[in-house]
């Protein structure tokens, strides 16, 4: 599509990085929609995420992004119990002994999303290319690629947690809790399927609070009604986590893992879920999660 690739170019040439937050956002936002961003007021899910991202400063959303930051506040709300082990946390790469780690684990950069390394035997890894990797981490501002304000300044660090079976096999489900002041709407799950040799197929299949999918409706990626599962034997107690973490919020994606023997560890907590880009299908859809969104009194 020719907007996206607009955008990838103008972030290739860093053009996107001189532009104020509301320009930026507004640009994006047309790249990805083809539509004019409303923001006064804001109806649908990506307008208000939009708008959160310019006028939304809670501080807690800054320590519930930071991948560090946030195991104090689980910590707090639920319990240690549904946090995965911690090797370490390291404010730079050379100070990482690889001989000190375990066997297996997982590096995350503290300060962005999806920036992560799975390592299942460390005697195999490339450690001189994961080192670069990292520093590249750490030299990146996160908040410069979607203007999400909770990655803006704070500290970057590179956390370390123990390997945990079933997670970085795939064979622990994912759930993505959409919750409204704690509230769970909407609940995805994401499928990767092999599809031919070398080829993979990414599905997202999407189920209300009480777990009956949403066969018509769809967000960014296709859904496949063949992978539909039974409804999860822990699915109160994630709804009940979730709203522990996410009470405080207009809106929070809470995301867990479950593993095969039934235990629930926490992943993360997303604000500006997508960025505020998400394709929804039907359009009303999109709206209806927006109508979930307390704005406050900016728009009452």
């Amino acid at each position: 599509m020719i907007r996206k690739r607009l955008w990838s170019i103008l972030r290739l040439l860093r053009l996107v990085n001189l532009m104020p937050d509301e320009l930026f956002v507004r640009l994006q936002y047309w790249c990805w929609h083809g539509g004019a961003l409303r923001l006064d007021p804001p109806v649908d899910f990506n307008e208000k995420i939009q708008w959160q991202k310019l006028n939304y400063r809670n501080p807690e959303l800054s320590v519930c992004a930071d991948k560090y930051e946030v195991r104090a506040f689980v910590r707090a709300r639920v319990g240690d119990a549904y946090l995965c082990p911690l090797v370490g946390v390291f404010d730079t790469v050379d100070a990482i002994d690889i001989g000190q780690l375990p066997e297996a684990f997982a590096l995350k950069a503290t300060r962005a999303s999806s920036w992560n390394i799975v390592c299942r035997d460390k005697f195999r890894l490339n450690w001189s290319a994961t080192k670069k990797e990292l520093k590249r981490w750490l030299e990146k501002d996160f908040f410069e690629y979607g203007r999400e304000w909770q990655y803006r300044g704070g500290v970057r660090r590179i956390i370390c947690e123990q390997y945990v079976d079933g997670i970085a096999e795939g064979s622990a489900v994912e759930y993505k809790l959409y919750t409204f002041r704690g509230e769970t709407k909407y609940i995805w799950v994401d499928h990767i399927v092999a599809e031919g040799v070398g080829k993979e197929r990414h599905y997202r299949n999407i189920y209300d609070a009480e777990w009956k999918f949403q066969a018509d409706k769809t967000v960014t990626l296709p859904n496949n009604p063949g992978l539909v599962m039974e409804r999860p034997a822990v699915l109160d107690e994630l709804s009940r986590l979730a709203y522990e973490l996410a009470k405080d919020f207009p809106q929070c994606r809470v995301d867990f893992y479950v593993t095969k023997s039934g235990r629930v560890l926490f992943g993360e907590m997303t604000f500006t879920s997508q960025g505020g880009c998400g394709i929804f299908s039907p359009k009303s859809f999109g709206e209806e999660m927006g109508s979930y969104i307390d704005l406050g009194d900016s728009y009452k």
